[in-house]
């Protein structure tokens, strides 16, 4: 039976969702933005330029940087670093900024302070000409996504000896985490690759469980605790699998408007179908990363055991909703029962 589901497993790494919709969404909320007075820029220069990024279908345009346009969070820091990130593709956009206090803007090779004062754009970019294209950035305080949501790490809190330690141990933990996955499955990281863009670290409960979090209006980005491998393997993939989910559904709607509600072993609740493919979709890809780490040698636990029990659960959940999922739904999950989605 595992030999079967590691062979299906292998089908399940090469699904990838298009960020096509993603990037269409993107663009349709140009038309509703408004930049704070501190920053000045030709709107349709800047609005072109989106534009002929989409038609390329460039990459780039998949990014948390966006949550300026696609999480409404149109703070001077939110623009500040959407521009920031946008400048850095298409070069000849121009715009300029004042700053009444120190701007930290985040950048794949770290950040950058931004002192108070009038700045033009071409002083906010970092040269991208040597970026590693496998590099899985962290954004240790959420600047990407230019708002701070609970627990994460917060970037005007004083951090203490003993908590910087943390942050240093457990970002080196999780930089060696995602370079064993890309030696040991290749597969799994390409897929991996393919929806998360960056990492934003929480800070660490005392209770010692592991927590992670994604949303869909943070597209690309991942919460996860600093956690000890491979809990935050797990973590990763749990999550990667929802932003793979989130894009499927902005291609074709995967559940109907029913009211029914089934039984979900990941919060042990009685949840909305949504939320129940949700965990389903997620535990299919932890049981089979699994699996394949096993093989792989990466991993020797038997976590596969309980994240099975939990599948099986799920698994019946959705035979019971079956009938409230749309036509796209039904099809999506017939696929990932048969481990080519």
């Amino acid at each position: 039976m595992k030999a079967v589901a590691s062979a299906q497993g292998r089908e399940l790494w090469s699904y990838r969702p298009s960020r096509i919709p993603h990037q269409l969404a993107v663009a349709s909320l140009l038309g509703s933005l408004r930049f704070p007075a501190q920053i000045e820029i030709d709107l349709a220069a800047f609005r072109v330029a989106i534009e002929k990024a989409k038609l390329r279908k460039d990459s780039w345009l998949f990014h948390p940087c966006f949550c300026a346009l696609t999480a409404g969070t149109d703070n001077v820091s939110a623009c500040a670093q959407m521009l920031t990130w946008v400048s850095r593709h298409e070069t000849e956009l121009t715009w300029r900024i004042t700053c009444d206090r120190p701007l930290r803007i985040w950048t794949p090779e770290g950040g950058t302070t931004v002192p108070p004062g009038i700045h033009l754009s071409s002083s906010m970019v970092v040269d991208n000409s040597q970026a590693n294209p496998n590099l899985v950035p962290i954004d240790l305080w959420g600047l990407s996504i230019g708002r701070w949501y609970e627990d994460m790490l917060a970037i005007k809190e004083e951090i203490c000896p003993e908590k910087r330690a943390h942050i240093v141990t457990g970002t080196s933990r999780l930089l060696s985490a995602i370079a064993r996955l890309e030696r040991a499955l290749p597969e799994c990281f390409d897929w991996f690759r393919h929806a998360t863009r960056l990492i934003i670290p929480l800070v660490r409960k005392k209770d010692g469980k592991v927590r992670s979090a994604s949303r869909q209006q943070t597209l690309g980005a991942i919460f996860c605790d600093l956690a000890a491998f491979p809990d935050v393997l797990e973590a990763i993939i749990h999550e990667t699998a929802h932003q793979h989910f989130y894009l499927t559904e902005m291609s074709l709607p995967l559940v109907g408007d029913g009211a029914a509600k089934y039984y979900s072993p990941l919060r042990k609740v009685l949840r909305p179908l949504r939320g129940v493919f949700l965990a389903y979709h997620a535990l299919l890809h932890i049981q089979r990363f699994y699996l394949a780490a096993e093989d792989a040698k990466l991993v020797d636990s038997d976590r596969y055991e309980v994240v099975q029990q939990d599948l099986d659960i799920a698994r019946t959940s959705m035979y019971q909703g079956r009938d409230d999922l749309t036509e796209a739904g039904r099809e999506f999950f017939s696929l990932l029962e048969a481990g080519s989605a």
